[in-house]
């Protein structure tokens, strides 16, 4: 029992996780009652410096605008980018990290390559990515300078293009292949989209903006802060005024009343909770408004803030789950109603308009996730990505309303359980959705993890006439001493098992399966040359006994007084003389025997009360309607030093939830071994006559018996199938098909390590 095979097929990792790649479709839902909570994510108030870090370590000075990452692979908004007095940072939302993209090039120029690029102030930005209508191949980020040019990033390079002189732009945005531009005496220019995301200056054309005498009465003052966006239902500005609604071709149609705005913009397109429903938003200095136009009209409701007349950033930009306060607010970036980002520019902060989360944490039980393998970071990021698919699909609640927190997961070296937190946005939470989040099933997920596992092939085979498989606690106590001896054999810390599983042969359980559960690259190694076998591992656990390992911790497994040795005098027992095949039937005939006795000595125990569940085989740690039964292990010779002959041992295992009320020991101390010695007369007596027609007979039985056997180990070594079902072994009515540890290669390893 216990050797190590290995067989890896390279072809498994051509197909892996293909389970996560379909993504849950996004169900209608009911909102409940919540507050938007106002943080600060980057900077710090009237910090006039520029320093990389996390929340509360990073500086920015006077960030103002806001756009997408230009990484095409980014389909949620996780990174942003956030142009400064001489910096284009990227602004990591998850982590909280701000770094230095570019700005303070070593030749100053305006364009080229990045890292030669110095920046004057980016006052607006947008990033337009590659899609069926625009034809491009890489994402390209469009950015003004208070100037009159239009600069573009494309593939690590600054382009510019003169788009008219004499001018200044101070926002910029795109709609329909083409971008616009606002300018700081609220002029809309368009200019057509080329090849490779290029722009040419001399044929963008102005967009007359007609029909209102109060927006044409505005004095522009260079100070003020404007901002734009465009959609199929026009061109919409706030130039430190009311919020003004013009058609594509500029033709006013109305504006709104009672709030001074300086920005305006639509929620992102990629935002996964409302794909393809953009919603305007705008903002003043110091509130945050939703926008609703209907026919020639406009309302706004208020999502977070208060209207003052003046603030100072100093006091009146304070966080708070309930009632933030904003001063100075310059841009806004709304991933959704319930997710806006703004900058403060003369603050030097970088904040958000959030729903705060309640947090739900979930246990997924004896399943370990590769949280600390060496490979964690390209497999992780995977799996949880598909299991947030499976909450938004079981929860009724759009992502990322409902996701799980990537800093959270975390694998319980006792108990092998993994532990993570599922954030739920208290927009959709309540009793319902935390009852649906807690009862997702993650299978799909989990078919990914066993496609990982599946990558390395090192099963152990086990004996299911030894091993307690109806105890979780004995089985987990066992596979926890094979994982400790392939840790020291391996050097590495994070090595687990999947649960013991039967495999069974005319449904009777011949062999036990114990995978081991480790990193990919333990299994192959991919360099530019394609997949290759680590041959370190097979060497390395080829010299583990965990055949001896397991005897042990099933020993160590029961209480003393549940485990019986019966030891055989080799000369009144002369079970040498057998072959492997009939010490196996000598075996049953043993098991039988102490059956019976048991049996015997319970009928004559009137205290004997049957199963019971106060004891460590209790109900609350077994295998649901798996009944557990005696075990027993193989013949095992003693050499006795200066004797012509050994003895022979056998040992077996009492379930202590039997409850048998009387001294096991003695009782089995008085078993009638009769039939053990009539079965080796008949053994003795048919070795020294001639053959006949009974005793050929006789050997194509067990010819037959034997080339099963070697059938099933065939089956087993040269399968290719990477399937195998659940099988919990019900009390045997009749004769078990014993067989020793057999040893042989197998691709079965490649099963689902996840089912017990």
């Amino acid at each position: 029992m216990g050797r190590c095979i290995r067989r890896v097929s390279s072809a498994a990792a051509a197909a892996l996780l293909i389970a996560l790649a379909a993504a849950a479709a996004v169900a209608t839902t009911t909102a409940r009652a919540y507050d938007h909570a106002g943080i600060t994510v980057a900077g710090a108030l009237l910090v006039g410096q520029n320093l990389q870090g996390k929340a509360g370590a990073s500086r920015i000075l006077n960030p103002f605008a806001i756009c997408a990452d230009f990484d095409t692979a980014d389909v949620e908004d996780t990174t942003l980018l956030i142009g400064g007095a001489s910096y284009f940072f990227s602004f990591n939302r998850y982590s909280t990290y701000l770094g230095f993209w570019y700005g303070q090039g070593s030749m100053n120029l305006n364009s080229g390559p990045i890292d030669k690029v110095r920046l004057t102030g980016v006052f607006g930005c947008v990033t337009l990515r590659p899609n069926s209508s625009n034809g491009l191949v890489t994402s390209t980020v469009y950015y003004v300078q208070n100037d009159g040019m239009l600069y573009w990033v494309s593939n690590s390079v600054v382009y510019l293009t003169q788009v008219k002189h004499g001018i200044s732009f101070v926002d910029v945005t795109v709609h329909d292949n083409n971008v616009y531009l606002l300018s700081t005496q609220n002029g809309i220019y368009q200019c057509g989209i080329g090849a490779g995301g290029a722009v040419v200056g001399s044929a963008c054309t102005q967009i007359t903006l007609t029909g209102s005498t109060e927006f044409h009465q505005l004095i522009p003052i260079s100070s003020d802060f404007r901002g734009f966006a465009v959609s199929s239902s026009g061109i919409f500005i706030t130039p430190t005024s009311d919020l003004y609604w013009f058609n594509l071709s500029g033709a006013f149609i109305a504006k709104s009343v009672g709030v001074t705005f300086v920005d305006t913009k639509f929620t992102s397109s990629r935002d996964t909770a409302n794909r393809g429903t953009s919603v305007l938003m705008a903002a003043s200095t110091s509130a945050v408004y939703t926008v609703t136009t209907s026919d020639a009209t406009i309302s706004y409701a208020l999502v977070s803030g208060k209207e003052v007349k003046s603030c100072n950033p100093a006091l009146n930009n304070v966080d708070s789950d309930t009632s933030p306060t904003f001063c100075g607010i310059t841009r806004i970036y709304p991933l959704s109603t319930d997710m806006v980002y703004m900058t403060t520019g003369g603050a030097s902060v970088v904040r958000a308009i959030i729903v705060s989360n309640t947090t739900i944490s979930d246990t997924i039980t004896r399943t370990p996730f590769p949280v600390y393998f060496l490979d964690n970071s390209s497999i992780m990021p995977l799996i949880l990505d598909g299991m947030n698919y499976e909450l938004v699909s079981n929860s009724n609640i759009p992502f990322p309303y409902v996701a799980i927190n990537h800093s959270t997961p975390k694998v319980d070296d006792s108990t092998w359980d993994t532990i993570f937190s599922v954030d739920v946005s208290n927009r959709f939470f309540s009793t319902v959705s935390r009852a649906a989040v807690i009862g997702t099933p993650f299978m799909s997920s989990l078919h990914g993890l066993q496609a990982y596992y599946n990558r390395t092939n090192h099963i152990l085979f086990g004996d299911p006439n030894v091993l307690p498989m109806c105890n979780l606690t004995k089985m987990q106590m066992i596979e926890r001493a094979v994982a400790a001896d392939a840790r020291a054999a391996l050097q590495y810390p994070y090595i687990y098992t999947s649960k013991a599983q039967n495999f069974t042969v005319n449904a009777h359980p011949n062999l036990t399966l114990l995978k081991l559960l480790m990193p990919y690259p333990f299994g192959e190694i991919l360099n530019e040359s394609g997949f290759f076998e680590n041959t370190t591992t097979p060497a390395s656990l080829a010299n583990v006994h965990f055949n001896t390992t397991m005897l042990a911790a099933v020993r160590n497994a029961y209480t003393p007084d549940f485990v019986y040795d019966c030891i055989f005098a080799g000369n009144a027992f002369p079970f040498h003389i057998l072959t492997a095949a009939q010490q196996q039937l000598v075996r049953w005939i043993i098991y039988t025997a102490i059956q019976e006795q048991l049996a015997k000595c319970a009928e004559n125990s009137p205290s004997y009360t049957g199963s019971g569940s106060s004891s460590s085989d209790s109900h609350d740690d077994m295998v649901p309607g798996c009944v557990p039964r005696v075990g027993i292990d193989n013949l095992t010779e003693l050499v006795m030093p200066g004797m012509p002959y050994s003895n022979y041992n056998i040992t077996v295992f009492i379930p202590e939830s039997v409850h048998y009320n009387f001294s096991i020991s003695r009782c089995l101390d008085g078993t009638d071994w009769t039939n053990v010695t009539d079965y080796l007369q008949n053994a003795t007596t048919t070795r020294t006559r001639k053959c006949g027609t009974g005793c050929i007979v006789s050997i194509a039985v067990v010819s037959a018996v034997v080339a099963a056997i070697l059938v099933v180990a065939i089956v087993i070594a040269t399968s290719k199938r990477r399937r195998l079902a659940t099988v919990v072994a019900p009390a045997l009515t009749v004769e078990p098909k014993f067989a020793s540890t057999l040893d042989m290669g197998s691709e079965e390893g490649s099963r689902n390590p996840l089912n017990g």
